[in-house]
């Protein structure tokens, strides 16, 4: 997995981490997703967004939380 951030107590740094695990899932996904050539994608489809929908609020939060001492 990657680089943790070194702020236990921050309110922001599940956030982040999480953004983190659901990217390298993404990664993981799309490699997946390239070597079988499916078809039929569609419930995996719906995954991905899943997961970028996921990305996408953790990242509204980390950007309307974080202050200039951050």
């Amino acid at each position: 997995m990657g680089a943790e951030f070194p702020l236990p107590d921050s309110e922001l740094v599940p956030q982040v981490n999480e953004s983190q695990r659901l990217r390298e899932e993404l990664e993981e996904s799309f490699e997946r997703l390239k070597a079988e050539c499916l078809t039929d994608w569609e419930a995996e489809k719906i995954e991905l967004e899943g997961k970028f929908s996921g990305i996408n609020a953790r990242w509204e939060y980390v950007l309307s939380n974080i202050s200039p001492r951050d």
